[in-house]
């Protein structure tokens, strides 16, 4: 079996953490694995990776699952003495064969087909199991990369880095009308996303962006908002939100109106009591503190504007193409679902009735 040279730097993992993550041919790591791993191995696909892992599915110790629509119900179902664990595909994927994997105590060989490496590092997330989903405990696993694999969802990694850069604007926003929020760790995703051109560049800053998340890093309501859009919506999410940040900071001005907060609610399908409605207090405090911050939000968001050309040329490269701008409905319910997030500000402030 050939080392392969590009490795990112290997660590004692955090709980939930990879415990190595690496760059390499999927056959090659799927043969390793098969030679050092005894009893059963389980081979796991969300079907879109079939032809990765059927050359395997022929040995007499190989068990095939292909999980439909995400559920991990079948993988109880397995026969006794399965001793590794392969995944081959994407987020829901990842979870399920690291939920399975802790169960038995094993650590699965995790081959991520999406460079955002969604379900790929994280301590705990959810799982579907008999069409429920619930937030359990996933087991380390060791990740291999293959670039070949990542090739349709390299734009995609990229369009979260973008996000992750709105994300930290939102938490630095956020902080100056007085929340709570940890900058230092937005200081290293935004460190972790520059400068990023190249396929393995952009699984790299993803997979310190997702451990950073695992300490505490804020995802941003750009985040939620690409959920709801169609798969690939990230880049869709970003500049919708970018724009209302500038129109917001540029020419929003506190309308003295009081939202139909209810009706709101209804809306989005969020409990009214979920919401997080300022005081009239925390409203003119929050007034005030508009018009200090006001200056120097625009020049940050003067400084990312001006990087637009070379991200989009990155982009491209990437395979990636500009998306059509999405429906304002999107857009007009993410305070209910963000109830921390800063459209939720610009909400308060009565913007958000357009």
């Amino acid at each position: 079996m050939r080392q392969n040279a590009h490795c990112l730097p290997m660590k004692k993992p955090e709980a939930g953490q990879a415990e190595g993550l690496r760059f390499g041919a999927t056959f090659e790591a799927i043969e390793a694995y098969h030679v050092r791993t005894a009893g059963k191995i389980l081979l796991i696909s969300d079907g879109e990776d079939l032809a990765t892992i059927a050359p395997f599915s022929r040995s007499g110790r190989a068990v095939f699952v292909v999980l439909a629509e995400g559920d991990a119900l079948p993988l109880f179902t397995m026969p006794d003495g399965v001793g590794g664990v392969v995944a081959a595909g994407g987020e829901e994927v990842m979870r399920a064969a690291r939920f399975y994997a802790g169960l038995q105590k094993l650590t699965p060989l995790l081959l991520p087909s999406d460079a955002a490496l969604d379900g790929v590092c994280e301590a705990h997330g959810l799982v579907k199991i008999d069409g429920e989903e619930a937030d359990l405990p996933l087991a380390a696993g060791e990740a291999v990369c293959d670039l070949a694999r990542m090739q349709k969802s390299l734009a995609r990694g990229y369009a979260r880095l973008l996000l992750t850069r709105l994300a930290a604007f939102e938490a630095k926003a956020l902080s100056r009308f007085g929340r709570r929020e940890d900058l230092a760790l937005c200081e290293r995703a935004v460190f972790a996303a520059e400068n990023v051109q190249e396929g393995e560049e952009v699984v790299r800053a993803n997979a310190k962006i997702r451990a950073l998340e695992g300490e505490g890093l804020p995802r941003g309501e750009g985040f939620t908002l690409a959920r709801r859009l169609p798969f690939g919506g990230e880049l869709s999410a970003y500049r919708a939100l970018f724009a209302l940040y500038c129109a917001f900071f540029e020419y929003g001005r506190p309308r003295h109106i009081c939202p139909d907060y209810r009706a709101r609610a209804e809306r989005a399908g969020v409990p009214y009591a979920d919401l997080n409605i300022p005081a009239w207090e925390e409203y003119i405090a929050r007034a005030a503190a508009l018009e200090r911050m006001r200056s120097a939000c625009c020049a940050e968001l003067c400084f990312i504007k001006k990087q637009e050309g070379a991200r989009l040329r990155t982009l491209r490269k990437l395979g990636g193409t500009v998306p059509e701008r999405i429906s304002a409905e999107d857009i007009k319910i993410l305070p209910e679902l963000c109830p921390d997030g800063l459209t939720a500000v610009v909400r308060d402030f009565g913007l958000m009735e357009f």
